[in-house]
């Protein structure tokens, strides 16, 4: 893990109140290489290949290190190409993107996005978890539109389905999602990391979920976007619930105080029309 943390780069109003206290014992990261620092050849250890089109393992453009950078500015059918070719144990080096005009529509950003996964990561079902990382935009394919990418968590179980294969039905286990969960990383400032959390408990509904994989998903608009500093944690469930409902409650009064509205009760929400109907009847009861 890189032990620098610029003020500039960390979220101070959703950050600071969740940082551990003095004395507390730090826990491990489950995500290996969450700080992107080990690899070969040009690839990250423990996580997928890079293609060299859309996603590029490269040295950190403001601090010492390494991180993940992506391009989601490529016209689909390049970037199709270029999967394929990924799926080779050798592939090509890749060929040099064509500049993209037009409304980008018909690029990787508008269709699939640029999804890029861990390694399995084995999780004890019992627990709840914490996911932090942090996230830079760099330059924006469309003028003006902010880059929000998205960071999933995905659980799998294992599943037996039969298959046809060499001309007969064979059985095979299987990957299967059982659990999703993922987090917009709003707000962020080109040329600044910012740190963002998430908290979650893939094992509550379905004891079975042993392993996971962390989804980064940089897509539209069509650009540049940064990752660095993936951890995920395993939390007593106490700390996890009051952890869990302090980011919440923050998130909500920072919403509040941008003026935005945010589904259900909390600091910021305006009352709903049935809300006025009561308030405005009590009125009328009380005199």
């Amino acid at each position: 893990m890189k032990r620098y943390f610029p003020a500039a780069c960390v979220s101070l109003f959703l950050c600071v109140p969740l940082l551990p206290a003095q004395g507390t014992k730090r826990r491990v990261n489950l995500v290996p290489n969450g700080d992107f620092e080990r690899g070969r050849k040009g690839c990250p250890l423990g996580w997928d290949r890079p293609d060299g089109l859309t996603s590029f393992w490269v040295k950190d453009p403001v601090r010492p290190g390494r991180c993940m950078r992506f391009d989601t500015d490529v016209y689909k059918w390049e970037y199709y190409k270029r999967r394929e070719e990924m799926k080779l144990p050798h592939p090509p080096p890749p060929r040099a993107k064509t500049p993209t005009k037009g409304h980008k529509y018909n690029t990787a950003a508008g269709v699939t996005g640029v999804p890029f996964f861990s390694d399995f990561i084995p999780i004890d079902p019992r627990r709840p978890y914490k996911l932090t990382l942090e996230f830079m935009p760099g330059k924006s394919g469309l003028g003006g539109n902010k880059l929000v990418p998205k960071v999933f968590v995905k659980g799998y179980i294992k599943m037996t389905r039969e298959i046809w294969e060499n001309g007969k039905t064979v059985k095979r286990a299987l990957d299967r999602v059982a659990f999703k969960i993922y987090k917009d990383l709003k707000d962020g400032v080109p040329g600044k990391w910012k740190k963002y959390t998430l908290y979650f408990f893939p094992g509550r509904r379905n004891p079975s979920i042993e392993r996971l994989k962390v989804m980064l998903f940089p897509y539209w608009p069509p650009g540049e976007y940064f990752f660095d500093n993936v951890r995920l944690e395993p939390m007593e469930k106490k700390q996890w619930e009051k952890e869990r409902a302090l980011l919440l409650e923050l998130e909500k009064r920072e919403a509040a105080r941008k003026g935005k509205v945010i589904p259900g009760r909390g600091a910021g929400n305006v009352p709903s029309r049935r809300q006025r109907e009561k308030k405005k009847k009590n009125r009328g009861k009380n005199g």
